[in-house]
């Protein structure tokens, strides 16, 4: 029901949804967090998983079945 954004699929814009793709580098991660602010930019999060998780992680991204990011955290359990 939200708007459609895809960072390696440019067929989203004829869907009505955006492109989006920045490099972590320089002033781009404050360009997200400030869409992200702005409430212009949702990140679906498929699961989150420690760094001794790190193999599980890796096996669900391979399964190409998750909907959402894959989030590391150091420190989570």
């Amino acid at each position: 029901g939200g708007p459609h954004v895809w960072i390696a699929d440019r067929a989203v814009l004829d869907h009505g949804g955006r492109s989006v793709w920045v490099r972590p580098e320089g002033s781009e991660p404050a360009r997200l967090g400030a869409l992200a602010a702005a409430g212009e930019l949702r990140v679906d999060i498929a699961g989150s998983y420690g760094l001794e998780q790190v193999a599980d992680a890796f096996r669900a991204s391979a399964t190409r079945h998750t909907r959402g990011k894959l989030v590391i955290v150091p420190g989570a359990k």
